[in-house]
């Protein structure tokens, strides 16, 4: 992976990925061909990724990361207000 985007705060360098210059394919074809060339490297590359992964995006985590973002725009918007302020009203 390229240092750019959000992959950074997945890719640990030599541990579970390799990041390569931006538009360097020499370096790019360099590190595909270790991973080619080293199944042992390659496998557990993919292992500590899939482990990385499975552990920050279970259903409960990215749950709770939706709701957090819910309750910080939906609660704050000017037609729930409304319905809120309207509900008040009546009652």
């Amino acid at each position: 992976s390229t240092r750019a985007g959000g992959i950074m705060s997945l890719i640990k360098d030599g541990f579970n990925g390799f990041f390569v210059h931006v538009r360097n394919s020499t370096e790019i074809t360099t590190r595909v061909n270790e991973l080619l060339e080293n199944d042992a490297l390659r496998l557990k590359m993919g292992e500590r990724s899939y482990e990385l992964v499975a552990k920050k995006f279970t259903w409960d985590r990215i749950a709770e990361q939706f709701t957090v973002i819910y309750k910080k725009y939906a609660y704050t918007s000017k037609e729930y207000l409304r319905v809120v302020k309207a509900a008040v009203q009546k009652s």
